[in-house]
């Protein structure tokens, strides 16, 4: 009890961290300003991983929002803003998949998305390693409830073929996460992720990991223009009995195009705002690990995917992606995934 205390105080910290970040982007025209509220952040705060993971984004914001970037936008929506003015938080979500400059929302296969919407994903996922090969049948719900808050239920079925001949199945671990919308403005989206793990999944099978974890995150979303857009995440993972910690980062580029000039205003139903059909995504995505506490301390996993996605109509998306593990310490060698995204 008293570390998952510990580890909603620090998430609160973060949001602080966060909200002083939206007021100085709306205030400030220097991204110096930013860098040095964060460094002494840094500096004054003990280095507990999720204000860290808080700290690392706003640098990364910090970076990569200009002045001239910010002065051609419209202004961002801080949590500050969006509390005093009553407006935000409980406002109906908005029925669309792209940004205010028509940038479509590329949900991307192996990070969280800083955007909210009202999903269906089932995902196929066959992988092989040096030892054990695992399939992987997994259903995700993404639901916004209001512009800023929503919901993310996930519920995986698992068959593996282990090295010494046995072949469990079953269900593996539920998980259940709040994602709050903290930031937004036409080019860049910043949200704040806390995912809590059940144990369902047998641990004696492989199928689980015996205990409820925790994962607080961080994920940005950036409109590049051109069709590019970039997304990244930053959170960590803690197994609440094991007291295990480990720290996951991912970036995705996601480059969209119309396919045969489908995807243009005349089968765009604006209406409803939903994906033009005929558009079609190319992601590139890198998904790293590092454990910082526990049996493997010091352990470093890292993947890049290279995928696939197509609208087929406003509401249906098939996709499939194709990952290489790098590095000398892995999870698995190549996945292969393909699956089904409804919109509603």
């Amino acid at each position: 009890m008293e570390y998952t205390v510990l580890l909603f105080a620090n998430y609160c910290k973060c949001i602080s961290i966060v909200d002083k970040v939206s007021l100085i982007m709306t205030t400030s025209h220097r991204p110096q300003v930013l860098s040095a509220f964060l460094l002494e952040r840094l500096m004054t705060t003990p280095h507990h991983p999720q204000v860290l993971s808080a700290c690392l984004v706003g640098l990364l914001l910090a970076g990569c929002v200009s002045p001239q970037g910010r002065q051609a936008t419209q202004p961002a929506h801080p949590v500050a803003q969006a509390s005093s003015e009553g407006g935000g938080w409980l406002e109906p979500w908005p029925d669309h998949h792209e940004s205010q400059h028509e940038s479509p929302y590329v949900h991307g296969f192996g990070l969280e998305p800083a955007f909210l919407d009202r999903d269906v994903f089932l995902d196929f996922r066959t992988s092989r390693g040096p030892e054990d090969d695992e399939i992987e049948l997994a259903m995700e719900l993404e639901w916004a409830l209001t512009r800023r808050i929503g919901l993310v239920l996930e519920a995986p079925y698992e068959h593996l073929s282990l090295g010494d001949g046995q072949t469990p199945s079953g269900l593996g671990d539920l998980a259940v996460g709040l994602r709050l919308l903290l930031v937004e403005s036409p080019d860049f989206l910043l949200s704040s992720n806390l995912e809590v793990a059940l144990p369902s999944g047998s641990e004696s099978k492989g199928l689980g990991s015996g205990e409820v974890g925790g994962a607080p995150s961080f994920s940005a979303w950036f409109n590049l223009g051109n069709r590019l857009q970039a997304s990244v995440q930053v959170g960590t993972e803690h197994g609440f009995e094991s007291e295990d910690l480990e720290l996951f980062y991912a970036g995705a580029l996601a480059y969209s195009f119309p396919l045969d000039g489908q995807a243009n205003s005349d089968s765009h139903d604006h209406s409803t705002d939903h994906s033009p059909i005929g558009l079609t995504s190319v992601m590139l995505e890198y998904t790293g690990r590092t454990v910082l506490h526990g049996e493997l301390d010091g352990r470093d996993t890292a993947e890049v995917l290279l995928g696939l996605s197509h609208s087929v109509t406003q509401s249906w998306v098939v996709r499939g992606a194709y990952q290489v593990a790098i590095g000398d310490e892995k999870d698995f060698d190549r996945a292969v995934l393909v699956g089904l995204v409804y919109h509603f």
